[in-house]
């Protein structure tokens, strides 16, 4: 791997470990183990629609190689949004989404 490639999974790595720390979860990798974990998939690894990331189980407990699965980025938002209470804002957008949806019919 190019000395370039490395700094830039480097960076990613810190990036995300300080995200973590920001969001007060605890963080069990060293960059060797992310890099470990995350293999040849680092390739596919990102934050857009189709991209992997690092999907804690059942979105608690901390990053650590026992408690994280790969999963595609989307599926990962979704999941973390199951059992959560929805804002009256969001509530209303939805409302508002059927709404349109039931006119263009």
């Amino acid at each position: 791997m190019t000395s370039e490639l490395e700094k830039k999974y480097q960076q990613k790595y810190s990036v995300q470990h300080w995200a973590a720390k920001r969001r007060g979860i605890e963080w069990h990798f060293t960059y060797a183990s992310w890099r470990q974990w995350w293999g040849d998939d680092i390739v596919n690894r990102g934050n857009k629609k189709g991209m992997l990331v690092m999907a804690r189980h059942g979105d608690i407990g901390p990053y650590h190689p026992d408690n994280v699965r790969k999963a595609k980025q989307e599926e990962n938002a979704y999941e973390g949004q199951i059992g959560k209470p929805k804002s009256e804002e969001h509530k209303a957008n939805i409302s508002k989404t059927k709404t349109i949806q039931q006119l263009l019919k």
